[in-house]
């Protein structure tokens, strides 16, 4: 299952830095067979994140058929929490900000920045057309990127808050 799940990312990985791109090629790019590869894309498309887009015409045997990414398939919502004004975005899988919104932090305690935090969230949720697959945030302090740990972020007064887990519970977004 893990294994699967690498080669499904590789594979959209791929899709994503090549724009158009036949089966063929990402068997090619990535060393996966053939099978894996039309499986892993098939998947994605059931997904409604890539689509085939046409073929291109060659000297010889069956012309490939190209895949894309969908770019407005699904929205991110970035946060940077940097500045006295905490910034939202709804960004599409390109990364093209389709919905932004920033909220005065002023002098508000560290539970109240936790609360104009989800409110934020809630904000941007709430203006969102499709689906939201993710939540990603910039925050200046320590943090532990694999735990989704914030240590310690002096301009909130935040210190050891388990970000991560508290989103992860209240939106069940990763």
């Amino acid at each position: 299952e893990q294994t699967k799940l690498h080669n499904k990312r590789l594979i959209l990985k791929l899709v994503y830095d090549q724009k158009l791109i036949s089966r063929a090629d990402v068997a090619r790019a990535t060393h996966l067979t053939a099978t894996t590869v039309s499986t892993a894309i098939a998947e994605l498309m059931s997904e409604g994140l890539v689509e085939e887009v046409g073929s291109i015409s060659t000297d010889r045997g069956k012309p490939p058929i190209l895949i894309q990414l969908i770019k407005d398939a699904k929205l991110v919502i970035a946060l940077d929490l940097s500045r006295n004004v905490f910034r939202g975005a709804l960004l599409n899988l390109r990364g093209e900000v389709k919905y932004q919104l920033d909220v005065a932090v002023e002098n508000r305690t560290k539970e109240e920045a936790l609360a104009l935090v989800y409110q934020l969230i809630d904000d941007l949720l709430a203006q969102s057309p499709i689906p939201v697959m993710g939540i990603g945030i910039g925050v200046p302090g320590i943090i532990d990127i694999d735990r989704g740990y914030l240590h310690q972020a002096v301009n909130l007064g935040w210190y050891n808050l388990p970000l991560r887990e508290l989103l992860v519970q209240r939106y069940k977004l990763a």
